[in-house]
């Protein structure tokens, strides 16, 4: 008899979907100022952007890079894995 699929080790592509929606929330909330930053020096402009939002934009990619590892993203995946298997626990509990 085959061992029942455990959330453990199973994700869905909709659980993949949430823990990638939920890594960037995540980032942006940690970089706000910085993307806020970006956002108002781009306000108005098209081309000159590439020059006079230049420092805004590295800070704001230099952010994004420090929050958006793959260590986090792991961790991410790792408690949503964790919250599948304890609901999977509680629903149904071993019985002695």
């Amino acid at each position: 008899m085959s061992q029942p699929r455990s959330s453990s080790r199973y994700l869905s592509a909709q659980d993949e979907d949430k823990i990638i929606k939920e890594w960037r929330k995540q980032t942006m909330k940690e970089c706000d100022a910085f993307v806020k930053a970006f956002a108002e020096c781009s306000q108005g402009r098209t081309v000159s952007i590439a020059w006079a939002c230049r420092d805004q934009n590295k800070a704001m990619n230099d952010c994004l890079r420090t929050y958006r590892t793959q260590d986090r993203l792991d961790a991410i995946r790792q408690k949503l894995m964790d919250e599948k298997q304890t609901k999977l626990q509680v629903a149904s509990p071993n019985e002695p």
